[in-house]
């Protein structure tokens, strides 16, 4: 498993600590990112959460665990199965939105896209974060 010791010591994560542990989510150890992803999007006005997942069962968990994560209201989250192997859930806040939609693609996990109108400080997406990233403790 990837580790920044530094980060790990610190109790507060820099912004370039925060960006290198968001790289290499895949590797870095949970509580890291979700520090990381915590400091890095807390600031934005709102963020944009897709999830790519097998199955809109296990969208719907990993959204619920973003949601809560970042102090959003849980909308209507009942979806019809799709038989396909492979979802897509967006997650509009601005709208209250929230979709799935069949997904052929082989990348799994969740982008979360902030977005600060009038600031290009905190306009930024980061990508493939684990699907349970705040369901699970580890």
């Amino acid at each position: 498993m990837w580790t920044d010791i530094k980060a790990m010591e610190s109790p507060e994560l820099n912004d370039k600590q925060a960006q290198r542990i968001l790289e290499n989510s895949a590797f870095a150890d949970r509580a890291l990112v979700r520090r990381a992803l915590v400091r890095l999007a807390g600031p934005a006005e709102y963020k944009m959460i897709g999830v790519c997942a097998d199955a809109v069962e296990s969208a719907v968990s990993a959204l619920r665990g973003y949601l809560a994560a970042f102090g959003y209201p849980e909308p209507p989250l009942a979806f019809d199965p799709i038989d396909e192997r492979g979802v897509y859930l967006k997650f509009n806040p601005k709208t209250g939105s929230c979709y799935v939609s069949p997904y052929t693609g082989s990348e799994r996990g969740v982008i979360v896209s902030c977005f600060s109108p009038g600031s290009e400080e905190y306009n930024e997406t980061y990508a493939h974060l684990p699907l349970e990233l705040f369901t699970r403790t580890d």
